[in-house]
């Protein structure tokens, strides 16, 4: 009695391809595949792609099966060429059903090849399907497809073969004549039983089966992508370290802008006070300050004195006349200011000089 292989044994290879089998047997193409995608020639254009999520492919599935016509599949998108070549455009299948699959792309499903595709096919004629389709031009969401061709050179990327010669195989052809680099003989009892699906299951229940696999294997494989990503994030700051981050970010600015205007507010006050800036000057020398302090220092440190200014100030009590000096009157402006500050009123530099020199 042999012993049945269990399907978990099996390499994912394995099972992907013995999926592809039953698939093919059914007769189903992609259509587009899943996420962002784009033309081998550049299409959508520099920067930009196509793209369908699994929320989006889901309703264009379900609107292409609404459909009473049924979506057409020539050679080389001949419907599209012949007014201009003049030739006539022949289908090469039909297709009524479609279906989308997460993260894999959109499928027709139950294809109807006419004899001399389904030859072409099986030769390895073709081995490409291109769909003819309608996208945003602002998202790039697929809204439509119109049609769909046999070709060998796709122009989008990311699509899978046809899997109709692998179909063949599995029906009974066994060996692809024009290749026998790739010729095998498919014994399906075997592969049934390598599945772990009893030998006299009917096509449904090996379908399904089949189907089961083949999630349980994207399955293992998402699993497997997400324990990378996390083995690739480890280490790496969470959410809170990196917010806290951009907080103490933030607060050292804000100190550093704080410890700007105090030096400001200290070189204008001084300034004013010795009567190297005019009262008219100080809007202006702050916001040079604020940019360019070294620069404000610069200003004043080359400013010529006006005497008269500084001897207003002062009640004509300058330094060369014993009284009190301009660094005194700048000191008690600058803890004037700040005492008013703490009443939540603002005084401007000149104004400081004023009221010290007055209370002089």
């Amino acid at each position: 009695m042999q012993t049945r292989r269990s399907p978990a044994a099996l390499p994912l290879d394995v099972v992907l391809t013995a999926c592809l089998y039953a698939a093919a047997a059914k007769g189903e193409v992609q259509l587009l595949p899943a996420g962002e995608f784009a033309a081998r020639d550049g299409r959508p254009g520099k920067g930009r792609k196509w793209r369908l999520n699994d929320n989006q492919g889901a309703a264009l599935a379900a609107k292409l099966n609404a459909r009473t016509v049924a979506l057409p599949l020539d050679y080389e998108h001949q419907t599209l060429n012949s007014e201009s070549n003049g030739q006539p455009a022949p289908a090469a299948g039909w297709a009524t059903r479609f279906e989308w699959r997460p993260g894999a792309g959109l499928f027709a499903l139950d294809v109807q090849w006419t004899d001399r595709a389904r030859q072409m096919i099986e030769a390895g004629e073709y081995r490409y399907i291109s769909p003819v389709f309608v996208a945003s031009k602002v998202s790039g969401v697929v809204l439509d497809v119109l049609h769909a061709a046999l070709v060998n050179f796709p122009a989008l990327t990311g699509m899978a073969e046809v899997a109709e010669r692998i179909a063949a195989r599995l029906a009974g052809t066994g060996t692809t004549p024009t290749d026998e680099r790739h010729s095998m003989t498919i014994d399906v009892t075997a592969l049934l039983d390598a599945l772990g699906i009893a030998a006299d299951a009917t096509e449904d229940a090996a379908i399904a089966a089949c189907a089961a696999l083949r999630a349980r294997a994207e399955q293992a494989e998402a699993l497997s992508t997400e324990v990378a990503a996390l083995k690739a994030n480890a280490g790496k700051p969470d959410a809170t370290q990196v917010a806290a981050m951009r907080a103490l970010q933030t607060e050292v600015a804000e100190l550093r802008t704080a410890q700007r205007t105090r030096e400001v507010d200290d070189v204008v006050t001084a300034a004013l006070a010795s009567g190297r800036l005019l009262p008219a000057q100080e809007k202006w020398a702050r916001e040079l300050g604020a940019s360019h302090i070294e620069s404000l220092r610069g200003y004043v440190g080359s400013a010529p004195q006006i005497a008269a200014l500084a001897g207003t100030q002062t009640k004509g009590k300058g330094e060369d006349k014993g009284g009190e000096s301009n660094e005194a009157v700048a000191l008690k402006a600058r803890a004037y200011i700040d005492e008013q500050a703490k009443h939540g009123i603002t005084v401007s530099a000149a104004a400081a000089v004023r009221h010290v020199t007055r209370g002089a």
